[in-house]
C-alpha cells in the first residue's frame, strides 16, 4: 500500500524514461536519498520545468510504498533553480561534483540533514559567482568527510601532540586511515605514512577546516597546490568510501584549461 509523502529535496540526478516520463535521484533533508519517477513530465502537458533539473531545490509530493526501489510523483513546486551557477562552466563543474559526491556516498533512505545543509549552502554560494568556486568543493568534502565519521584531524601533530601551525620547515606527512598529520620532524621518522603535502597545501586544509564558507572562497591557490589539495582529497575519499578519486564532473575543468592554453 502507497503512503502519500511531502519532502524538500535537491535534485542530484536526473534522466530520461521511456518517451515521457523522467527519473530522478533527490536528496531529501528528512529522508535521505530518494528515486523517484515523474510519468508524463517531458511530454507537452509536462509542466515541471526547472524544478526537476539538477541542482534544483523543489518540493515533493510522491507515493512511497516500502517494496518499490523507485517511488511515483504526484506534485511537485520549484523552490529555487539556482540559476546563477548555471552561467559560468567552473561553476556548473563544481555544483556537479557535489551532487555527484552525495550521489556516490550516500545511501537510499539515509538522512543526513547535516550533509543536505551544506550542499544547500554551497549551492547558493555558487549562485554568487564566487571568482574561484574549488575551494567552496574542498569545504565540503571537508564537512562530507566529518559527517560520514572519518574526518581530517588537522589541529595537532598525532605523534608527538604539538600544535600543527603553518609554516613549516619542510612537509607534513599524513595518514589515511585515521586521517592524521604529522609535523615535518615527525613524518621524517615515520615509514607508514601514506605521504606528504606541502605547508602550503597542508594551511589551506587547515584554513578551510576552521573557517566559513564565506573566507573558505577568499582562498587563492597556485595551480600545483590545488592539484595536490584535489588530489590529496580524491584519494582520502576513495581510501574510506567506494568512490574513485578523480570525479568525473571534474573532467569539465581539465576541458576548460585545454581551451585557455590553446588561445595562449
Amino acid at each position: 500500500m502507497s503512503q502519500l509523502v511531502r519532502a524538500e529535496g535537491i535534485i542530484l540526478h536526473s534522466l530520461r524514461h521511456g518517451e515521457t516520463s523522467r527519473i530522478v535521484t533527490v536528496f531529501t533533508r528528512d529522508l535521505g536519498k530518494v528515486g523517484i519517477i515523474a510519468k508524463g513530465a517531458r511530454s507537452k502537458r509536462g509542466r515541471v520545468g526547472a524544478a526537476l533539473e539538477p541542482f534544483s531545490r523543489s518540493a515533493f509530493l510522491y507515493y512511497h510504498k516500502v517494496t518499490r526501489e523507485i517511488q511515483l510523483l504526484k506534485e511537485v513546486s520549484l523552490l529555487d533553480s539556482h540559476a546563477g551557477l548555471r552561467n559560468k562552466l567552473p561553476h556548473l563543474t563544481v555544483a556537479s561534483a557535489l551532487s555527484e559526491l552525495c550521489y556516490l556516498t550516500l545511501k537510499d533512505g539515509d538522512p543526513h540533514p547535516d550533509i543536505y545543509d551544506i550542499l544547500d549552502e554551497s549551492l547558493k554560494a555558487l549562485d554568487a559567482a564566487p571568482a574561484n568556486p574549488l575551494p567552496l568543493l574542498w569545504k565540503f568534502e571537508l564537512g562530507l568527510f566529518a559527517a560520514l565519521g572519518f574526518a581530517l584531524s588537522l589541529n595537532r601533530c598525532s605523534q608527538c601532540g604539538k600544535e600543527l601551525q603553518p609554516p613549516f620547515v619542510g612537509r607534513v606527512g599524513f595518514r589515511f586511515e585515521s586521517g592524521a598529520f604529522f609535523g615535518p620532524e615527525c613524518a621524517r621518522e615515520r615509514t607508514e605514512t601514506n605521504g606528504t603535502l606541502s605547508t602550503e597545501t597542508f594551511a589551506a586544509l587547515a584554513f578551510m577546516s576552521s573557517h566559513p564558507m564565506a573566507m573558505a572562497l577568499k582562498l587563492s591557490l597556485p595551480d600545483s597546490e590545488c592539484r595536490e589539495l584535489q588530489s590529496f582529497l580524491g584519494k582520502y575519499l576513495s581510501f574510506h568510501l567506494p568512490v574513485r578519486a578523480r570525479l568525473k564532473s571534474l573532467s569539465a575543468l581539465d576541458w576548460e584549461e585545454k581551451d585557455r592554453e590553446k588561445n595562449i
